[in-house]
C-alpha cells in the first residue's frame, strides 16, 4: 500500500502487544491480502469481519485522540468492500475516514508552524533534510492524499458531492517511493503549485495521481456548476473558460505524462499505478466532452467547439482501449481498485458513438475497441465487484440503447 511505511509497520507488527489502532490497521492489511491472493480467497471474510469488529469498538472507546492507523485501516477497509462488496458499502466506510481525517486535520500538515524553521526560498529542502520525523510526517501526507482520491474516485460515477474539499489543502504533494520508504527527506510541490507548472515538472507517479484525481474533481465540479446554471439567452462565457483550462491543463499533463512514463506499448514493464494514472487522465478528457453533451448549444461557433472536444474524447478512449491491450500481462489481483470505472467511462463513450455511427453510416464499422475493453472488464470481475456491477450495468444500458435505436429507425 502506497501509505504504509515498510519499515516501521513491519517493525511493530510483529510484536505480540500492540495499541487498539495498531492491531485493527495490521488485522486490515491481513484481510486485504487475503482478498487479493489466489490462497487465501477463503479467510478473507473473516478476518473482514474480525477487522470490523475491531474498529467499531475502537470507535465507541473513551479514547480521546483518534489515531493515523485508525484512519488507514478504514480506508482498508473501504477498499476491502470496493473488491468485495457493493460500493456503496464502501462509500459508507470510507465517509468514517474522511470524518477522521478532518478531526486530525491531516489537510493541514504542512500548514505554517512558526515554531519550526520553515524552508528556505532558494534551497526549499534544507530545513526538511533535517527533519528526523520525515517517514512519519509522509505517512500522514499520503494518508491523506489516499482519502481525498477515494473521495474523488467514489463521487465521480454517482454525482454524489465531495467531502473533502481542494480549497483547504495544506498538504505536500507524496514524495517519490524510494525517498519515503528510504526515510529520505525531499521537499514536494503543493498542489496548487503543481496545477501552475502543469507541462513543466515531472511528478513521481503516485503524486500525478493525486493531481489528476484533483483535475477529475474540478471536471465534476464544473458539471456541476454547468447543470446547476440556467443559461440566459447568451452562452456563458464563464462555463467554455473554465472547460477551456480543464482540457489545457489535462492536455498538458497527459503529455507530460507519456515523456515520463511508459506509454501502452511498453506499459507491462511499468507498474499498475502508473497504468492507472495514464486511464484517468483519459477518462477526464471523455468526461469533459460528456459534459457537453448534457447541454444544448445554440450558436454554430459553441456546436463546432462541442464536436472538437468529442474528437479529443474519441481519440481519448481509443488511448484507453490500447492501454487495456495490455491488461492480459498483469495480474488481475494487482490493478488499481477504481480501474474498472475509468473503463467504464470510455466503453459508454464508444458505445454511444458507435450507435449514432451506426445510424448515420450503417455500412461502416468502427473500430472503437469496445470489445476491448469489455473483455478487460470481464478480466476483473471474479476479483472486483465494482467491475461485476459496471459489467451488468452495461449490458443493460447496451439493451436499452438497442431498443431505442431500433424503435427511432
Amino acid at each position: 500500500m502506497p501509505i504504509l511505511h515498510k519499515p516501521r509497520y513491519f517493525a511493530w507488527a510483529r510484536q505480540t502487544i500492540l495499541s487498539p489502532a495498531r492491531a485493527c490497521l495490521r488485522s486490515a492489511m491481513r484481510t486485504i491480502a487475503a482478498a487479493v491472493s489466489v490462497q487465501s480467497q477463503e479467510l478473507h471474510a473473516a478476518l473482514y469481519a474480525e477487522t470490523r469488529d475491531m474498529l467499531e469498538a475502537l470507535d465507541v472507546s473513551e479514547q480521546s485522540q483518534i489515531q493515523l492507523e485508525q484512519i488507514q485501516a478504514w480506508l482498508l477497509l473501504a477498499h476491502y468492500e470496493l473488491l468485495r462488496m457493493h460500493e456503496h458499502k464502501a462509500m459508507l466506510t470510507a465517509g468514517v475516514a474522511f470524518r477522521m481525517v478532518q478531526l486530525l486535520k491531516l489537510y493541514s500538515i504542512d500548514a505554517p508552524d512558526m515554531s519550526r524553521p520553515q524552508p528556505d526560498a532558494m534551497n526549499p529542502s534544507a530545513s526538511v533534510l533535517t527533519d528526523e520525523n520525515f517517514a512519519e510526517i509522509e505517512e500522514k501526507r499520503r494518508t491523506y492524499w489516499l482519502a481525498f482520491s477515494f473521495d474523488r474516485f467514489l463521487s465521480e460515477r454517482n454525482e454524489w458531492p465531495l467531502t473533502l474539499h481542494e480549497e483547504v489543502i495544506c498538504v505536500r504533494l507524496p514524495a517519490p517511493e524510494m525517498n519515503f520508504q528510504n526515510s529520505q527527506p525531499i521537499c514536494m510541490e503543493f498542489l496548487y503549485e503543481a496545477m501552475a507548472n502543469s507541462g513543466r515538472t515531472t511528478l513521481p507517479i503516485y503524486a500525478e495521481c493525486m493531481v489528476l484525481a484533483a483535475l477529475y474533481g474540478r471536471c465534476m465540479t464544473h458539471r456541476r456548476l454547468a447543470l446547476a446554471t440556467a443559461f440566459p439567452s447568451k452562452e456563458p462565457s464563464d462555463f467554455w473558460i473554465r472547460h477551456e483550462w480543464l482540457a489545457v491543463t489535462l492536455e498538458k499533463r497527459i503529455q507530460l505524462l507519456l515523456h515520463s512514463s511508459p506509454a501502452a506499448t511498453t506499459m507491462f514493464e511499468c507498474d499498475t499505478l502508473s497504468m492507472y494514472t495514464h486511464m484517468l487522465a483519459h477518462s477526464a478528457v471523455v468526461h469533459l466532452s460528456q459534459t457537453i453533451g448534457k447541454r444544448t448549444w445554440r450558436t454554430v461557433e459553441y456546436q463546432m467547439a462541442a464536436i472538437s472536444y468529442e474528437q479529443r474524447a474519441h481519440q481519448a478512449a481509443i488511448e484507453m482501449t490500447n492501454l487495456a491491450r495490455e491488461m492480459p500481462r498483469y495480474f488481475c489481483f494487482k490493478v488499481h481498485p477504481f480501474l474498472p470505472s475509468t473503463l467504464s467511462c470510455a466503453v459508454i463513450f464508444l458505445m454511444t458513438h458507435t450507435k449514432i455511427m451506426n445510424i448515420t453510416n450503417p455500412n461502416k464499422i468502427p473500430e472503437d475497441g469496445v470489445e476491448q475493453l469489455l473483455e478487460t472488464l470481464k478480466h476483473l470481475k471474479d476479483i472486483n465487484n465494482l467491475a461485476r456491477e459496471l459489467l451488468a450495468r452495461i449490458e443493460v444500458g447496451d439493451a436499452n440503447a438497442t431498443s431505442r435505436i431500433h424503435a427511432s429507425c
